[in-house]
């Protein structure tokens, strides 16, 4: 591997110190493509009040209703199940909230 020596540091000259020379590459570029990608946001008027992300309008007219919930749900129940595994009290909220929908769950706690 090519040794990039960016700022000198205890480990350059060894493969460690070019792997922490890339990771501080990798995190410049993304960076600045979430900085970018901010601008953009800004320039479409998505921090507004009631404004929204300008690529929702796409999604809505290019999917039905469907189809969008075909792809929400099995999103919102992979994001779920991870903060879940990450906190175990979020496993107790499940059970006592909806899924999607706000309000009181079929049968169970109010």
């Amino acid at each position: 591997m090519p040794n990039l020596n960016l700022f000198p540091h205890p480990l350059t000259g060894t493969p460690y110190g070019t792997a922490l020379d890339l990771c501080l590459i990798l995190g410049a570029l993304v960076l600045l493509v979430s900085v970018i990608t901010r601008e953009w946001l800004a320039r479409k008027g998505g921090y507004q009040p009631g404004g929204e992300d300008y690529r929702w309008a796409v999604v809505r007219e290019r999917t039905t209703p469907v189809a969008f919930q075909g792809l929400n749900i099995p999103s919102t129940r992979l994001t779920e199940s991870i903060s879940a595994g990450k906190y175990p009290e979020y496993r107790d909220y499940q059970g006592s909230t909806p899924m999607l929908v706000p309000g009181p769950r079929f049968g169970g706690a109010t």
